[in-house]
């Protein structure tokens, strides 16, 4: 009862038979909400809430378009409350008055920040790490206390930085799993072939046939724009060779944890300061927070998340103490959310903002994602946009402020057994995958 129209110059259209109404497919529904609804979580494993695939729902409706006479005003409306529009690449939506925030509010503006740190870690809920996160004696932010795996004895670093600093209790990871988290945390854009075969990958039925340029986002990933941009950049990461420390990539080949990996890049950083060529922008993949669950004979997933957070801390103690904090900005988020509930929703994730410009900033309840975090770097960077995603997206302007706050940081040491194992035997579920 279906047929089907290709037109030239326009995209594939599906009727019925009555030729009155498009079919409207989304393969995401309306989103997830939240995951936490279940009887008991177990705060070992975890089990006990739905994993977040397992929450998506596709819709299919209809669209009358018997009247041509209504298109265009059908067209209009769809336009109007699009967040998109072509203007908001040079100037974005609501932006303050230039000069009066550390984000430029036009794209070439310049900012008082000129070196930038971004830490992508991996798989956390933001009730996780600070459902039951404490300021002054009272409840802080939006969390759920029953719903924390990590408290403050494994993550103090975290939740520091959150008081002293900016805690972003309403930010949401934009994919759901890593095979696309990191592509949205990197490209602010997932090709077409692995949003659609990611499924298949998680479904347990092996990777799909992915070649390079079916994995590629169209315009690149944020070290190109910085480069393009004019700017240098150096990488620390495993989505790519390119500009990258050796020492580093060696080291995270041969397994060295989190909280001793980051010594490498703190003596590059020092290097790299005495002889004045810190690059503008810098790329970190730090993953240990992703655990290796219950597998026998390697760390718990609590000294895995406190090894995560001691190197947090250890870098940003590096970099504040140093003369060109007053240039820096730190953005440290999770590639997704896909591992632990959240009674908000299920893409909601940890995420700081550690600059002397966000020092003392406190709450922001500002709806923000992954691509407020990108086009943020972009602006301060002079760097384009990458797809109509990141160009959208709400920019963090309420999380800065205008004054420099130079106080510099001082790391805490989690109060765990860093080296604590689990032991051999019986292997349990994965806690994080």
């Amino acid at each position: 009862t279906d047929r089907a129209s290709n037109i030239p110059g326009h995209a594939k259209r599906v009727f019925l038979a009555d030729g009155n109404h498009v079919l409207v497919a989304s393969g995401k529904g309306f989103g997830e909400g939240p995951n936490d609804r279940t009887e008991k979580i177990d705060p070992i494993e975890p089990q006990g809430y739905p994993f977040i695939v397992s929450l998506m729902s596709g819709i299919l409706y209809t669209v009358d378009v018997s009247r041509p006479e209504a298109l265009a005003d059908m067209t209009d409306r769809v336009l109007a409350v699009s967040k998109y529009k072509p203007d908001i690449v040079r100037q974005p939506a609501d932006a303050p008055p230039p000069g009066s925030n550390p984000v430029p509010s036009r794209l070439g503006d310049a900012s008082p920040i000129k070196h930038v740190l971004y830490i992508i870690k991996e798989n956390r809920t933001y009730d996780q790490l600070f459902g039951d996160l404490t300021k002054d004696g009272a409840q802080y932010g939006n969390g759920d206390p029953r719903l924390t795996l990590f408290g403050e004895d494994v993550t103090p670093n975290h939740r520091e930085l959150a008081r002293e600093y900016v805690l972003l209790d309403n930010l949401y990871a934009t994919g759901e799993v890593s095979a696309v988290g990191h592509h949205w945390s990197n490209g602010a854009y997932v090709p077409d072939f692995m949003q659609r075969t990611w499924p298949q990958q998680y479904s347990g039925r092996g990777l799909p046939r992915l070649i390079g340029t079916l994995s590629e986002t169209p315009t690149g990933r944020i070290w190109d724009h910085v480069r393009r941009a004019g700017l240098t950049y150096r990488t620390y990461y495993f989505h790519t060779q390119d500009h990258q420390s050796a020492e580093w990539a060696a080291a995270r080949q041969a397994g060295v944890r989190d909280w001793k990996a980051v010594d490498i890049f703190i003596r590059d950083f020092h290097e790299m300061e005495r002889a004045n060529t810190v690059p503008s922008f810098i790329v970190m993949a730090l993953s240990e927070d992703h655990t290796k669950g219950t597998r026998p004979g390697v760390c718990v997933p609590r000294a895995c998340v406190g090894s995560n957070d001691l190197a947090i801390g250890k870098i940003v103690e590096a970099i504040s103490a140093s003369a060109l904090w007053k240039e820096f900005a730190i953005f440290i988020i999770e590639d997704d959310a896909q591992n632990g509930p959240d009674h908000v929703d299920a893409h909601r994730t940890v995420g700081l903002v550690v600059s002397p410009y966000t020092r003392g900033t406190g709450l922001d309840h500002t709806h923000y994602t992954t691509t407020s975090f990108l086009r943020t770097m972009e602006l301060i960077l002079g760097a384009a946009p990458m797809s109509q995603f990141d160009a959208a997206a709400t920019p963090m302007y309420a999380t800065f402020h205008g004054h420099a706050d130079l106080t510099p940081y001082k790391a805490r040491t989690p109060a765990i057994n860093l080296n604590e194992l689990n032991p051999r035997g019986v292997e349990s579920p994965l806690l994080g995958s």
